[in-house]
């Protein structure tokens, strides 16, 4: 079994070798090959205007009225004066706007390009406002078997001011190993009994100290 087989085909030491394949046999166009060498160099796609802003609207108006109806349902902010809930995990299940745009067919395409293969949406999160949370993985939470066929879209409803809360992300980090439980000493189940503490005291410092060993340099997504 090639090495192609186990990983995902842009994880692949010959990934150019790979795309120029894909474009020669005609299953990628040439601004899908330049997506895929830019997603594999980078780590990330940036797409303008991918969702119908239309779709967009009727989908925060839809969340918003499913907020007003379901404040019980929400965590609120720990911040105190702070007028907006926590964020809502799963937000498809409640609002088919939501669910819409989860299972969008551009953006199916656009994962079924990068992994190669069909991909499957599962999650969504919703949330008024930005988290604050410090740089981290996704994986330290959730994984796939075999590795590296996770991916997450972020998608802004409203265009974005500096203060808005934007996106942080730093490029390249893709290439680094992962971090995971057994990594920065989280034993299993200290995260039930110690929440949010022990992954702040052990996971956090762990990536940031990942960040300074390698010289990477955040940017914002001001969408």
């Amino acid at each position: 079994m090639r090495e192609v087989d186990q990983i995902p085909w842009l994880d692949s030491h010959d990934y150019m070798d790979l795309i120029r394949e894909k474009q020669l046999a005609g299953q990628i166009d040439k601004e899908e090959a330049l997506a895929c060498t830019f997603f594999t160099e980078e780590g990330y796609l940036i797409i303008p205007e991918l969702i119908d802003s239309d779709l967009l609207d009727r989908a925060w108006e839809s969340y918003e009225d499913f907020y007003q109806q379901n404040h019980g349902e929400f965590f609120e902010s720990a911040i105190p004066e702070d007028p907006w809930p926590e964020r809502y995990l799963n937000t498809h299940n409640c609002v088919p706007e939501i669910k819409e745009i989860l299972e969008s067919s551009k953006l199916l395409h656009i994962t079924d390009m990068i992994f190669g293969r069909k991909t499957r949406p599962f999650q969504t999160i919703t949330s008024h406002k930005g988290t604050e949370q410090p740089a981290h993985s996704d994986s330290i939470h959730m994984t796939t078997d075999p590795p590296g066929y996770l991916t997450a879209a972020w998608i802004a409803f409203e265009d974005l001011e500096p203060n808005c809360g934007l996106l942080e992300y730093y490029p390249r980090s893709h290439r680094l190993p992962y971090l995971l439980s057994d990594d920065v000493g989280i034993e299993g189940g200290e995260f039930q009994e110690q929440k949010y503490d022990v992954y702040k005291r052990n996971y956090e410092p762990a990536v940031a100290k990942v960040i300074a060993q390698n010289g990477l340099e955040s940017k914002l997504f001001q969408a």
